[in-house]
């Protein structure tokens, strides 16, 4: 049986009779960020998709990785590390 959580009423903080933050639960909070960042990937592909795309032959980057590879190239930690 799944168990029923009460949803916490968002908590608006106030000065001088203007709103300056907002207090919410942590779920909430976290589903605000998944969100978010949702959000901000579907940005991120529309600016991908409006660049022209750059296809090359699948042998002719084989050719490249091999080459990468043979200096000791790695993404992840920069050339030669």
């Amino acid at each position: 049986m799944k168990r029923r959580t009460r949803k916490r009423p968002i908590q608006l903080v106030t000065e001088n009779g203007r709103t300056i933050a907002v207090i919410v639960g942590i779920k909430e909070y976290r589903k605000m960020l998944d969100k978010l960042e949702d959000i901000d990937d579907l940005r991120v592909l529309e600016e991908m998709r409006k660049r022209p795309r750059r296809l090359r032959p699948f042998g002719e980057y084989l050719k490249d990785r091999e080459a990468r590879m043979r200096i000791g190239y790695r993404p992840d930690h920069g050339a030669g590390s």
